[in-house]
C-alpha cells in the first residue's frame, strides 16, 4: 500500500468512526464495582506503544495484534445477541490495518478500546446469519467477505444506477465495473474489488450520513 493510499485509508476509517461512534474513544461498558475490567495480551497496550513496534519493522506485533483481535471478535461474536459475525469484513489483515489506523489517531488509547469503538461503528453491517465466504479476485489482488455483505453491496449499487441486474452474491466483470466506477466517485482506491474501505464507506458510512440530522437554518437577527 502506497503512503497515499495508506493516509487516504486512515481518513476513512477514522471518518466512519465520527460518524457512527462520535467521535472519541470512549471505554466499552465495565464490569466490576470501580468501573474497570480487566484486558489480557496486546489489547492491554497503548496504542502509541504498539503503532511505535510496528514502525520499526517489528513484524511478530503485527502478527500478534492481528491473533488477539481474531479472537476479540471471536468473544464479540458469541456474546451478542442474534448476530453471527459483528464485523463485515471477513480479512484478519484489514481488520488489523483497521486498527492501526484509529491507533495513530490516538497514542494513549488502549488497543482494547480502539478495538471495541471500531467493531461497534462496524454494527450497523453486522451479518445476523451465517453465509458462504466468497473470494473475489481482480486487477492482481484478492479479498474475502461474506455472500451476503456481498449481495448488500451489490444491492446499494443497483440502487444507486451503478449496476444493473440482481443482487446473487456473484462477483463478475459486471460487479467489478461497478465498484470500479463507485470507488473513483468516492476517490477512494479502484480496485474493483469489495474491499474493507468500500465495504465501510456503503454499508455504514454513506447510511450513517443519510441518517444524521440536517442541521437547522440559521434564524436571520431580529430587526430592531
Amino acid at each position: 500500500m502506497t503512503t497515499a493510499r495508506y493516509h487516504r485509508f486512515v481518513a476513512a476509517v477514522f471518518a466512519a468512526v465520527l460518524l457512527v461512534a462520535g467521535g472519541g474513544f470512549q471505554s466499552a461498558r465495565a464490569v466490576d464495582s470501580k468501573g474497570v475490567f480487566a484486558v489480557h495480551g496486546v489489547g492491554a497496550a497503548k496504542c502509541g506503544d504498539v503503532t511505535r513496534s510496528l514502525l520499526t519493522g517489528n513484524v511478530s506485533v503485527h502478527g500478534e495484534l492481528s491473533s488477539w483481535l481474531m479472537g476479540y471478535l471471536s468473544a464479540m461474536d458469541r456474546i451478542q445477541p442474534n448476530t453471527y459475525d459483528v464485523t463485515p469484513v471477513q480479512a484478519p489483515d484489514a481488520v488489523t490495518n483497521m486498527v492501526v489506523a484509529l491507533c495513530q489517531k490516538d497514542a494513549n488509547a488502549p488497543v482494547e478500546t480502539v478495538a471495541y469503538v471500531l467493531f461497534h461503528t462496524l454494527a450497523p453491517a453486522a451479518l445476523s446469519a451465517e453465509t458462504p465466504e466468497v473470494r473475489v479476485a481482480a486487477n492482481g489482488q484478492m479479498t474475502t467477505l461474506r455472500k451476503d455483505t456481498l449481495i448488500a453491496v451489490q444491492k446499494y449499487l443497483i440502487a444507486e444506477k451503478y449496476l444493473q441486474g440482481d443482487a446473487d452474491g456473484s462477483f463478475g466483470a459486471t460487479t467489478q465495473a461497478a465498484l470500479v466506477d463507485f470507488q473513483k466517485k468516492q476517490n477512494l482506491p479502484q480496485t474493483g474489488l469489495p474491499d474493507a474501505l468500500t465495504i465501510v464507506r456503503i454499508l455504514v458510512e454513506i447510511p450513517a450520513q443519510a441518517a444524521a440530522p440536517t442541521p437547522a437554518p440559521a434564524k436571520a437577527p431580529a430587526r430592531k
